[in-house]
């Protein structure tokens, strides 16, 4: 019978599947989490990061996927996670397992630390795109996290982190009627 050739087999390079590197300090992990899933669920393998699924290791072939999947998590985290959770497993599964305990232990103390990251968080010499897509990430983690950030709640946060040169505009937006959401500010009303 002649061998079976599995995705994992020939996929070598997943960075144009899973873009994004995952890192402490990007907030991006559910995003990481979501592509990973995505990835794995396009190649029909989705069972090697179930907890609970049963692990057949005295099949070839699914050994052989499973270090790809290991291989693929190594090449998508940053040296900091890499080090971190590489001894903390051996198996895909527990690879996702330590990188789940990783993001989301001591949920109330990350939620605080987000809160005070959220609010801390100002524009400075970044560009508006790139400020409002900090401010996006640090509400999606938190959305992740259970505690979710309103809309009117991160425009406002926004506003005061906004660099001075974007002054005029910020004081017409709590004004406007109906209030925009967060996309809509972010996408043109600072212009």
């Amino acid at each position: 019978m002649p061998p079976v050739i599995s995705f994992a087999d020939t996929i070598s390079d997943i960075s144009p599947y899973i873009p994004i590197t995952l890192d402490l300090n990007s907030h991006n992990y559910y995003h990481w989490r979501h592509l990973f899933e995505v990835h794995l669920g396009r190649c029909n393998l989705r069972s090697h990061v179930n907890a609970t699924a049963v692990l057949p290791s005295h099949d070839p072939q699914w050994v052989k996927d499973d270090l790809a999947i290991i291989q693929w998590i190594y090449m998508r985290v940053s040296t900091e996670i890499f080090n971190l959770v590489f001894r903390d497993a051996a198996t895909a599964a527990g690879f996702s397992a330590a990188l789940q305990q990783l993001f989301q232990d001591n949920v109330d103390a990350r939620t605080n630390l987000l809160h005070t990251e959220l609010r801390n968080t100002v524009q400075g010499d970044s560009s508006l795109s790139v400020y409002c897509q900090r401010l996006r990430s640090i509400a999606d983690e938190l959305h992740e996290l259970g505690d979710p950030v309103e809309d009117r709640q991160l425009i406002n946060i926004l506003l005061i982190g906004l660099s001075e040169k974007f002054d005029k505009q910020a004081s017409f937006i709590p004004m406007m009627r109906p209030q925009p959401t967060f996309a809509e500010v972010r996408d043109g009303v600072l212009d």
